[in-house]
C-alpha cells in the first residue's frame, strides 16, 4: 500500500530583497510620512492613492515596472511587447505601535504588491489559504507569516487574502501599496477570446 500527498497548484508569492535600496533611508521616510493620512480599520493609508505617479516618486514606480516586466516575462511566459502589467493604483500604509491591518483582498487587480519603506523587528505580512474560506469550521485555516524588512518588495495575486497582525512598535512600520492590470492584446481572434486593452489609466477620462 502506498499513500501520496501531491500539493497541487500552489500560490506563487514573489520577494524581491532590496537591502541595499535607496528607498528605506531617513529621506524616503520623511517624505512618506509628510503626505496627508486618514484612519482605516486597524492602522492608517495615505489620502494620496497614486503615489507612484507623484514626481520625487519615479525612481521606485520604475523599480516596480522592472520586477512586473520579469514576472511576465520569466513566470507567464508572455511576450512582453504584447502584454504588460502597470501599476494603476498606489497608496502608503502606517502601522503604529498596537496597530493592525485586516484580513482583505484587492479588487480589480491581476497582482498586488508591498514596498516596504521601514519595518519593526520580526515584522511579516499574513498569507491565508483562500481555498479554504468557504469550507466547515474544523479545519484550521492554513496562513503564513512571510518575514519582511526594510528595503524588500512583495507581490502575490490580488485575490490572496493577507493581513498585519497587532504588534508592539518601536518604531513606525511604513509600506507602499500597489495595484496592477494588464494592458495589451491578449487572447486570438479566431478563438473569439480576443482583447486588446490599450490604456488602463486612460480608458474612461483617465
Amino acid at each position: 500500500m502506498q499513500r501520496n500527498t501531491v500539493p497541487l497548484f500552489a500560490t506563487p508569492v514573489f520577494v524581491i530583497k532590496r537591502p541595499n535600496a535607496k528607498w528605506h533611508n531617513e529621506e524616503w521616510l520623511d517624505k512618506a510620512l509628510s503626505l496627508q493620512y486618514r484612519k482605516n480599520s486597524g492602522n492608517w493609508s495615505s489620502v494620496e492613492t497614486n503615489v507612484l505617479d507623484l514626481p520625487d516618486w519615479k525612481i521606485l514606480k520604475d523599480v516596480v515596472q522592472t520586477e512586473l516586466d520579469l514576472i511576465v516575462k520569466d513566470f507567464y511566459k508572455l511576450d512582453l511587447s504584447k502584454v504588460k502589467l502597470v501599476v494603476t493604483q498606489s497608496w502608503l500604509n502606517v502601522n503604529n505601535d498596537g496597530e493592525h491591518h485586516p484580513i482583505h483582498t484587492h479588487t480589480n487587480s491581476m497582482l498586488s504588491g508591498v514596498i516596504y519603506l521601514n519595518t519593526g523587528e520580526e515584522d511579516a505580512i499574513r498569507f491565508t489559504d483562500n481555498k479554504f474560506n468557504t469550507r466547515i469550521s474544523f479545519i484550521p485555516i492554513p496562513t503564513i507569516n512571510q518575514p519582511v524588512e526594510k528595503g524588500d518588495i512583495i507581490l502575490f495575486d490580488s485575490q490572496l487574502p493577507h493581513s498585519v497582525d497587532v504588534a508592539k512598535r518601536k518604531e513606525k512600520r511604513v509600506s507602499l501599496s500597489f495595484n496592477t492590470f494588464v494592458m495589451g492584446k491578449l487572447g486570438s481572434k479566431d478563438g473569439l477570446t480576443f482583447v486588446n486593452i490599450e490604456n488602463v489609466k486612460g480608458v474612461i477620462n483617465g
